[in-house]
């Protein structure tokens, strides 16, 4: 089966040149075209998908992607270590002074002519700034004939749009310095600013007509946020001004000028608590936090817990228990915002959103972060943590785990199952069981936080 294969990708990079200009020609007009294209954003020239109905199971795939994505692609942390794999810098004249830039490897643009692999993007994003480059995402492309089903089965039409950059007219390869043409219109003769959008146009300015570039693309910014509409690569003028932006995701309460000093060994150590929220969605979603009681500055291991409004006062005596052994606990007011029936995927991007948020807050250990809940918080718990590997154990009370793929139990980090005698719980013991998840499962019936529950965690989440 390997060699059909491989005569298709020698037959793509031979019959389309218009979408396989070799990108370490930086006099290249197609590839001249594409980053012009990129940094401008929407155009006439921009051609994308549309919008589909979103769906559970789409946010969860588009979850899913995310975090395979940045597994993948977190090794590229500097342009260099991308150098090393084949990735390339994508030039045009003005390049230089970019903030954006992308590495391009075309040996992997050239395999998803004919297949999806999150592990191999087309090409890599990077912020260009004072302190050195950043990784932001990766950019994934399809071959420009693909119908919108194919697309979706890539990436979920409802999580993300796809675009292609179309109808470009660019000067002859002799010809670059035409690039700078202005026409009586006062646009650019050449490039996604020009108003040129035809073949017949374009043989008037003697220039050469490009019906798309590099086909269908999608961008990935994996590294900027957990809000879907700020990770897959909406443009700058339609993106809406009330989601969230790379700099602006998450918004952090105001933190004490100056951190309390820690006791003397004479006194002892008093919980420290605070209110604040996160920014999920272009939502604001409070959250109770409950500094870590220790003598040590940290960093300290973080529980965030998800109860309803009906559990408050249970919540806070067991955060207040387990700050009092070492842990930071934060309570997150994930049901302030819509209801279950129409509303629990954006309840999973507020947890993850409030992941980030709380593995940059000052003496938290951002690798250390567990998720503790209730009912229905519980199973928001586990279904976050199936998709988010930041998540190293779950503490689940009385909640259910209902997923298509029994499989996708196996992704799960440890779990300890509190009231262990209903059916969900039996049945969740039975798949974590079957795929070798380490857990523990309780019969009580209440929702305090037993002292085996403790042990639990500090054996999968210990305290300095």
């Amino acid at each position: 089966m390997r060699r059909p294969v491989l005569v298709l990708l020698v037959a793509v990079a031979a019959c389309r040149p218009s979408e396989a200009a070799p990108i370490d020609d930086h006099d290249n007009p197609a590839v001249t075209a594409a980053v012009k294209a990129m940094a401008v954003g929407e155009t006439a020239h921009l051609l994308t998908t549309d919008r589909r109905p979103g769906s559970a199971a789409d946010s969860l795939r588009g979850d899913e992607l995310v975090i395979a994505i940045r597994d993948a692609i977190g090794k590229y942390s500097a342009p260099d270590l991308a150098v090393r794999d084949g990735y390339r810098e994508l030039r045009d004249g003005d390049t230089a002074v970019r903030a954006i830039v992308h590495f391009f490897n075309w040996r992997n643009r050239i395999e998803e002519a004919v297949r999806f692999n999150p592990a191999k993007p087309a090409a890599l994003i990077y912020r260009r700034g004072r302190n050195g480059y950043r990784l932001l995402g990766a950019t994934y492309t399809a071959p420009g004939a693909s119908t919108e089903e194919a697309l979706d089965q890539r990436v979920p039409l409802s999580v993300a749009q796809w675009h292609q950059h179309v109808d470009l007219c660019v000067p002859k390869p002799d010809d670059t310095a035409r690039w700078s043409e202005i026409g009586a219109d006062g646009k650019p003769v050449f490039g996604p600013g020009s108003a040129i959008d035809t073949k017949a146009g374009c043989d008037s300015v003697a220039g050469v007509f490009q019906p798309r570039v590099f086909g269908w693309m999608l961008e990935a910014r994996v590294f900027t946020s957990d809000n879907p509409d700020s990770i897959w690569g909406e443009t700058p003028s339609t993106a809406p001004a009330a989601r969230a932006t790379v700099d602006s995701t998450v918004a952090i309460a105001p933190q004490p000028e100056a951190r309390k000093p820690e006791p003397s060994k004479a006194e002892s150590p008093k919980t420290v608590f605070e209110k604040g929220s996160v920014i999920s969605d272009g939502v604001s979603v409070g959250w109770e936090r409950f500094e870590a009681v220790s003598r040590s500055r940290g960093p300290h291991p973080a529980l965030i817990f998800l109860h309803g409004p009906a559990e408050d006062s249970v919540a806070r005596e067991s955060a207040k228990k387990l700050a009092a052994r070492g842990y930071v606990v934060e309570i997150l007011r994930y049901a302030d915002i819509g209801d279950q029936r129409t509303d629990f995927a954006q309840w999973m991007r507020a947890v993850g959103d409030a992941i980030t948020q709380l593995g940059t807050a000052p003496g938290v250990d951002s690798t250390k972060i567990g998720l503790v809940g209730a009912k229905v918080g519980a199973a928001l718990a586990l279904h976050r943590a199936q998709v988010d590997k930041r998540v190293k154990v779950v503490v689940e009370y009385f909640g259910a785990y209902r997923v298509r793929d029994p499989a996708n139990a196996g992704k799960l980090p440890p779990v300890f199952i509190v009231g262990g005698t209903g059916e969900e719980a039996r049945r969740l013991d039975v798949m974590l069981t079957k795929y070798n998840v380490p857990h523990q499962i309780d019969v009580t019936e209440s929702q305090q936080t037993p002292e085996h529950v403790v042990d639990f965690l500090r054996r999968y989440l210990p305290p300095e």
